[in-house]
């Protein structure tokens, strides 16, 4: 059995990305075919929330997909960690219960360009924790003008990370 752990979709095909028009979203129906071609059996659809990637999507849109499919998708959420209050106490750990209980198996994909050891990343990490759901996320060697987390060489903040957050998987 082949699962795919890392794929998004949007339930309507999206406008096209300006740089590269090619490689653009696909639906939801277009991903299934494409699974059908390279014999996989299942996915997990991680839904898109931060600006720095493209439009944003909401985890509804993500379970919308999976309700309709539920044979073939599953579902992560996602929260941008600067969601609710903007501040490194904000409740996401209460978000993430609602999703989880919404049957969504996973956060991510975390892709904010933030610092790992920005207080408000933490604070998801921490949250991600406490609701025992693993992360996926996009890093970045660089601090502005992209998207994902940004490490320095050698992934340091990664490494203190794991070391705060020793049950985040």
């Amino acid at each position: 059995m082949f699962i795919d752990i890392h794929a998004h979709a949007y339930r309507v095909k999206p406008f096209p990305k300006p740089w590269n028009v090619d490689r653009n979203f696909c639906t939801a129906e277009e991903l299934i075919a494409r699974y059908d071609e390279l014999g996989i059996e299942k996915g997990a659809v991680l839904p898109i929330v931060n600006p720095e990637v493209y439009s944003p999507q909401t985890n509804e849109e993500v379970l919308e997909m999976v309700e309709k499919y539920p044979d073939r998708l599953f579902a992560f959420c996602n929260v941008d960690p600067r969601m609710l209050t903007n501040r490194a106490d904000a409740p996401l750990d209460w978000v993430l219960s609602y999703y989880k209980d919404k049957g969504c198996k996973g956060l991510g994909e975390v892709m904010p360009n933030l610092e790992f050891m920005d207080p408000l990343v933490q604070n998801l990490f921490k949250c991600a924790e406490k609701g025992g759901l693993p992360v996926t996320y996009d890093g970045s060697d660089q601090k502005y003008g992209d998207f994902g987390l940004y490490d320095d060489p050698g992934l340091p903040q990664l490494e203190h990370t794991l070391q705060k957050f020793p049950d985040l998987k």
